[in-house]
């Protein structure tokens, strides 16, 4: 179907009809006999592309560099848009769509183009709207990531300082004054004008972490700006007295060691007089620099967040907190920013920051992950309804939006976070993670998350994220090199020894290999649940049940209200035989996390035994709506293991026909996926076959994670899943499970013979 020429009054195409569809690309609608069709954004472009060249062949490559515009994503991609689509018009005979192997699709019904007067304005695409959002990060990241594609696998990106956008790093500023108790003040100053550079746009900023990092050492501005990969630097100090404040200023260029501008500023120490300084501050760098405003962006280096010193100095103090990552240290944080929020309900940066406390709490103490989200909630919406321009309240919305799995919303919020803030590290990480983790998107995860180690190079936690992206990409030995990376940077930190032992442990099987790191992590950070958890995990898997016991009960201690320490529970208690505590476990475990699929999954095990498919059915209906009704599944990071748990379920009830459909969702989003890694697929396909029927290839998918390595948690999987019941009693399973029995009793003498790092109480970790 060939476009028909535009007239001279400008008539265009406003929609096309086909059967009783209507395809209105300006609206983003697939209707049906006038009823909206539910279809994903990339489906229904995928859709609009095919019907404007109805009856041609159109392959996959010209789909996904079309579509897609140049992002890097596989070719299933193309394949679940499809299955979304053919589900949208009832397209089961591929009679609508027709795929010619191996060289491309034919949209093949006729479609009649709607032709519409352009004389009055168009109406406004909101799907125009992201298309140039993105085309703008697209920009930024050809800015940021010149030399990707030759990075050494192991190394952050560097950036071309000569041909770049204007770059700075902000030092921490010296405190002159005798009373030092008020160095995290000084502190919260030169990060706050930091952040406010960081909003501007043309203007790149290297965050908080990286630039103070170079506190106290003796490194000159030509050193610190090549390490940084920076073309300027601004430094300065303060001095206070009583009411009186003194700041000194000095913007430096790194090429020539010029001071390009330097100012002294005299104020009484009120918040707004602070924040009027750094707006001065801010204003002079951007004109030294020679960077344009628009006047928005003038009236946001202007604005003041609070005039509430006390409220200030709150915020400063728990901001200085939250970078330890301890739970007492976030505690804390919580409890200041409350203080801030409470005496300054217009601060919005404090309901940000406030936001991010509530989820540190949910990650690294006892703060239960739906209270954390449900007041983490509350914050970025008072922060939002304050600011609506803030990029830090969209990058902790991405964050809550993620952790709720709507895909969706939440790429919106980071593609936000990134317009208002292009500088702000924490969005790249973050939305990296989402990318790699939720929107199986592992390619585009590593690019922005490149992009937060380019903003951050000596920043640990974006360094161990980074990490964590490349082995979801599967790329396990520079995962390695990452994690290696931030230890460097802190020796103390105790995430990146966890993550090493947990790439032995869940990458290649090597569990006794895993113990002394995750004991190392124990031993630093004895006030942590998660190396508890994960000692526990590994010497479940060996068989030493008791010495998991003891490490579930350390985990419990220091986190008496957290989820994860009674997911470990529910496990051991199900391996041990006591499926009632087991079940008490997994409640505990769904009221504190909704919808955690693997605590469901034993809670539908508990119900099928008990002849209640209606109780089960009724629990995925709450937590996993999409997959009871009747509609195309959009299978994500966040709903697909619960997919495969609920078609078992419709297995069960004698919907075989729905099941498979689901589980055809769930095989194409998990085809591409390293078997072994973070939120790998495991056995997830063994499982899949298993529900259908297909034993034969069920077994050969499970001898073949065994032989790579798969052995995580295998006891609970293989001895109580009841979706490989009838795999059990299959000729070979018994060998299969054997194999790892054997290796597991090898693996457990060998630590025996090994000294390993000691656990935090000073003993070994089987306490020999």
């Amino acid at each position: 179907m060939e476009k028909p020429a535009l007239s001279e009054d400008y008539e265009q195409i406003g929609s096309y009809r086909f059967g009783e569809f209507t395809l209105d690309p300006d609206r983003g609608e697939l209707l049906r006999d006038g009823n909206r069709v539910k279809l994903r954004p990339k489906s229904f472009d995928v859709l609009h592309y095919l019907v404007e060249r109805q009856g041609k062949l159109v392959g996959r490559d010209e789909l996904l560099d079309s579509v897609w515009a140049g992002a890097v994503v596989t070719e299933d991609a193309v394949t679940q848009c499809l299955i979304d689509i053919r589900k949208a018009l009832g397209d089961d005979s591929q009679t609508a769509i027709r795929t010619v192997p191996r060289r491309g699709y034919i949209f093949e019904l006729p479609v009649e183009p709607v032709i519409e007067s352009a004389a009055a304005p168009p109406r406004r695409s909101s799907r125009l709207v992201a298309w140039a959002i993105a085309a703008a990060v697209a920009g930024l990241i050809l800015l940021l990531l010149t030399r990707v594609a030759g990075d050494p696998p192991d190394t952050a990106p560097m950036i071309d300082v000569a041909r770049d956008t204007p770059s700075i790093a902000v030092l921490p500023f010296a405190v002159m004054s005798a009373d030092r108790t008020q160095d995290y003040f000084a502190d919260g100053i030169s990060e706050e004008i930091l952040n406010l550079l960081a909003r501007q746009p043309g203007l790149r900023v290297i965050a908080r972490t990286s630039s103070f990092s170079f506190r106290g050492r003796d490194a000159d501005i030509a050193e610190i700006a090549t390490q940084l990969n920076v073309s300027h630097v601004l430094e300065g100090s303060i001095r206070s007295d009583g009411e009186a404040l003194r700041i000194n200023v000095q913007l430096v260029d790194a090429a020539t060691g010029e001071y390009i501008w330097t100012q002294s500023f005299d104020r009484r120490l009120t918040a707004s007089g602070l924040f009027d300084v750094q707006s001065e501050i801010g204003a002079a760098v951007v004109e030294a620099l020679r960077i344009e405003l628009s006047p928005k962006d003038r009236e946001r280096l202007a604005s003041v967040p609070t005039e509430d010193l006390p409220a200030l100095d709150a915020f400063f103090e728990a901001r200085q907190l939250l970078e330890t990552r301890r739970p007492a240290d976030i505690e804390r944080a919580i409890e200041l920013l409350e203080r801030a929020t409470s005496r300054d309900p217009g601060f919005a940066l404090a309901y940000v920051a406030l936001a991010d406390a509530l989820r540190l709490a949910s990650n690294y103490g006892e703060l239960r992950a739906n209270d954390a989200d449900e007041r983490g909630w509350r914050a970025v919406r008072a922060a939002l309804a304050i600011n609506d321009r803030l990029g830090e309240a969209y990058a902790s919305l991405g964050n809550l939006l993620h952790r709720r799995g709507d895909i969706v919303r939440a790429e919106e919020a980071f593609l936000k976070g990134i317009e208002f803030s292009p500088s702000y590290a924490p969005l790249y990480q973050w939305y990296g993670e989402f990318l790699g983790r939720l929107a199986g998107r592992p390619d585009d995860a590593v690019t922005y998350s490149r992009i937060a180690v380019t903003l951050d190079p000596k920043s640990a936690i974006i360094k161990h994220d980074y990490g964590e992206v490349l082995s979801t990409a599967g790329r396990t030995e520079e995962a390695i090199a990452q994690f290696e990376a931030a230890i460097a940077i802190d020796p103390e930190f105790a995430i990146s020894y966890n993550s090493i032992g947990s790439v032995q442990h869940r990458f290649f099987g090597r569990v006794a290999d895993a113990i002394p790191w995750y004991a190392k992590a124990a031993g630093i950070r004895a006030d942590a649940p998660t190396p508890y958890i994960y000692l526990a995990d590994a010497f479940a898997d060996l068989g030493d049940l008791k010495t998991a016991a003891r490490y579930v009960d350390d985990a419990i201690r220091v986190a008496p209200g957290g989820t994860h320490p009674y997911y470990a529970k529910l496990l051991l208690s199900a391996i041990e035989g006591d499926m009632q505590a087991a079940e008490e476990n997994a409640r505990t475990v769904a009221k504190n996390w909704d919808g955690f699929a693997p605590a469901l999954r034993l809670l539908r095990d508990r119900d099928v035994l008990n002849d209640d498919l209606d109780a089960a059915t009724r629990r995925y209906e709450r937590y996993y709506p999409e997959l009871v009704a009747e509609q195309a599944l959009p299978v994500n990071g966040w709903n697909y293991e619960a997919a495969i748990d609920f078609a078992y379920l419709l297995k069960l009830a004698g919907r075989q026909e729905r099941a498979d459909e689901i589980l055809a969702a769930c095989l194409a989003y998990i085809a591409d996926s390293p078997r072994v890694r973070w939120g790998g697929n495991r056995i997830d396909d063994v499982r899949i076959h298993a529900i259908r029927g297909d034993s034969g290839r069920a077994l050969e998918l499970l001898e073949q994670a065994v032989e790579a390595g798969w052995r995580l948690r295998w006891r609970y999987e293989l001895e109580h899943d009841l979706a490989l019941a009838e795999l059990r009693s299959e000729p070979g399973y018994d060998a299969i499970v054997e194999t790892i029995r054997r290796d597991m009793a090898s693996q457990l003498a060998k630590l025996d013979d090994t000294p390993a790092a000691p656990q935090a109480g000073g003993e070994s970790p089987r306490g020999k």
